[in-house]
Parts: C-alpha cells; structure tokens; sequence
C-alpha cells in the first residue's frame, strides 16, 4: 500500500530544484542605483559616472528607490537619453523602488518622465559587457558555409604516385606441391589393398 507524502525520488529531484536556484541567484547581484535614492542630482553625469564605477553581468538587477508620484523610471534607447526624449520609451515603470533585470549584455539607458527631472540629472546609461571567451555558451555557432563546406583534399604523396609492383614471372610454370590432404586418399588406398591382398592370401591358403 503506498504511504502518504513525498517519495525519495521526488524529495532528491525538489533538493536540487532548490541548490540550482540557490547557486544561480548567488551570481546575480542587485545593484541601488546612485548608491542610494534616484532623484535631482546638480550634475547631470552623475548617475552615468556612478555606472562607470560599477561592474555589471547579465542577470543583474538595478534598484531604483524613490517614492510614488514623485519620480519614475523609464527605458529608453541611447539615441533618445541624450536629448532626454521618452516619446519612445522601450518600457515605463511608475510603481516606487523599480526592480529592472540587466537581461542581456549591451547599452542600457534609463530616464525619469517627469518634466524637467531628466535635465536635472535623472538619467543613466550603462554598458553590460558580454560574457568572456571560454564561458558556457559563449563560443560561436558554425556558420551555414562552415557546415556544408567538403573535407579537403589531400594531395598524393609521392609514394602514391609509384608504379605498381611487376606481375609475377610467367615462365614459372612448375605445378605446386601436393599437400598432406591431397596426399591422404593414396595412402589410405594402399593400406587397404595390402589388407584385402593378405586376407584373400589367407583364404586361399
């Protein structure tokens, strides 16, 4: 009869559930943007200088803390941040102390909406860099070409371009010599007819 609860096998597969997320979120680090609140800075490279001072990887989290209604945080490209236009806002965020995942590697470039704040210093850009050669899953795939390409060819040496070995000599026609098999069937002929020549000897006599 089967008991209630969990078997072994299904507590063993939710343990390693467990140690894989543990180990995966230890890597990720969760960066306060500023190193504190995300509001008017009197100069307007502050946030980006505080980026520059920061190493990132892909997966990380920024944090930006500030209140509801005062402030928010919008993505948006590099091309706009420099000229402080949200009109084409990647993503919006209006909540207080927005959690945003640096997902992949590349530029990222964050603004607040409200009017003025970005030209008083509520803007950052920030650069992912892209995992180191040798990581899992950071060698290239094979282009088309380099799949369908044919092996090389291999040039002949020039032992391969010697003549061929000289066919045995013709004028040695002398017949091979008869082997123990073929040589049995005589041998057994002559014992038997010594043995039927002695018994018809014997009879006679």
């Amino acid at each position: 009869m089967a008991r209630g609860g969990l078997s072994s096998s299904a507590l063993v597969f939710l343990f390693l559930c467990c140690a894989g997320f543990l180990v995966s979120s230890s890597f990720a680090k969760t960066h306060i943007v500023g190193g504190g609140k995300w509001t008017y800075q009197t100069s307007p490279t502050f946030y980006d200088d505080w980026a520059a001072n920061q190493t990132f990887e892909v997966n990380d989290d920024l944090l930006f803390v500030y209140a509801k209604a005062s402030h928010n945080v919008w993505v948006v490209t590099v091309a706009d941040l420099a000229t402080c236009n949200a009109e084409n806002s990647v993503e919006k965020y209006e909540d207080a102390n927005a959690t945003i995942s640096l997902y992949r590697s590349g530029d990222f470039a964050f603004l607040c909406e409200y009017p003025g704040h970005c030209t008083q210093g509520m803007k950052m850009k920030l650069t992912v860099p892209e995992a180191p050669a040798g990581s899992p899953g950071s060698a290239p795939a094979p282009s088309p070409e380099e799949e369908s390409a044919p092996a090389p060819q291999v040039a002949p040496t020039p032992e391969d371009l010697q003549s061929p070995p000289p066919p045995p000599d013709s004028t040695d026609t002398s017949p091979p010599e008869p082997s123990a098999a073929t040589s049995l069937p005589s041998l057994s002929a002559l014992v038997v007819g010594s043995l039927s020549a002695y018994l018809a000897a014997l009879f006679i006599l």
